[in-house]
């Protein structure tokens, strides 16, 4: 795991983490590591096809890279630095993930490779989930987006 007897194992052997949802499919994940590393992103996925999509400004739009708000919380690359400061202070504050992208877009530059499309195999279905804390992740993610604005 991320974390080994209290220590951040992964510090020493990766420059970035990328987080993927079960039901996530990249057509080409060496490409996007290639173009990851060599534009040294703090924040990126690569886009989205059309299909089972929550954020719109995260469908294909050509064959580059662009900044966008934030990325989503289904398939974040992470660069180590980026994560280290994420998790120290950030992502406790979500059990679910909701409303962290929004966290993040505000904290980071957040790109999306679109020479890179991955596939969300099923539709969003987590938004009515009752998390150990009582909240829905809406919720948390309202929670999370009052925080940013206060």
């Amino acid at each position: 795991g991320i974390i080994h007897n209290g220590r951040y194992g992964i510090y020493d052997r990766y420059q970035y983490v990328m987080f993927m949802d079960n039901d996530v499919v990249i057509e080409d994940l060496a490409l996007f590591a290639s173009i990851v590393y060599e534009n040294n992103f703090e924040i990126c996925q690569p886009a989205t096809s059309n299909k089972n999509v929550s954020h719109k400004h995260l469908i294909q739009k050509g064959n580059g890279v662009r900044e966008v708000p934030f990325c989503e919380i289904m398939s974040p690359c992470i660069r180590i630095d980026v994560l280290k400061d994420l998790l120290k202070n950030h992502l406790y504050k979500s059990e679910s993930g909701w409303g962290l992208d929004l966290l993040w877009g505000k904290l980071y530059k957040n790109y999306v490779v679109d020479k890179v499309v991955m596939h969300h195999t099923r539709p969003v279905s987590s938004g009515n989930w009752i998390m150990s804390n009582g909240l829905t992740p809406f919720e948390e993610m309202q929670k999370i987006n009052g925080s940013l604005h206060n």
